[in-house]
């Protein structure tokens, strides 16, 4: 996988018109400083260079995850000055306006149950508890433990 820069991206129209969850975003901020991006962008080779057509939220939660867990991507050693990309080459406008609602719409995000299973799954993998705990931050990892003691 190739990075680009994140200084170097022409940084197109976010499709999404409301606010992001300042939740979620803090969460995905936590997540990119312990482990850096690990999802590449999508971009698109422009005239003026590449275009990020989709990871706006990634490049928003990288710039927090910059200003606000430091201490933490410098404690895992992560450089956030570079994000993983996949290119879709020298897509048109109109190929570049459709991958949004492909890539976003017709998923669903992880609830809580599922995110619990998961958690579990990866200490039985050898991930650190302070590793999983660091990752959602004390209280959702509380909350995600009870919530797998609780599944059968």
């Amino acid at each position: 996988m190739e990075n680009v820069k994140v200084s170097e991206l022409i940084i197109g129209r976010n499709p999404r018109a409301t606010k992001r969850n300042a939740h979620q975003l803090d969460q995905l901020a936590r997540a990119i400083a312990t482990h850096g991006v690990m999802v590449p962008v999508e971009v698109r080779r422009t005239a003026d260079g590449m275009e990020l057509v989709d990871g706006f939220g990634r490049i928003e939660a990288l710039a927090l995850a910059a200003e606000k867990y430091a201490d933490i991507t410098k404690e895992n050693g992560v450089d956030l000055t570079v994000v993983p990309y996949h290119s879709m080459g020298k897509a048109s406008d109109k190929v570049a306006a459709l991958e949004p609602i492909l890539r976003n719409n017709f998923r669903s995000n992880m609830n809580d149950v599922d995110t619990a299973k998961q958690v579990e799954r990866c200490i039985a993998e050898g991930h650190d508890v302070s590793e999983m705990e660091q990752l959602f931050g004390t209280a959702k990892f509380k909350q995600l433990r009870q919530v797998a003691e609780l599944e059968p």
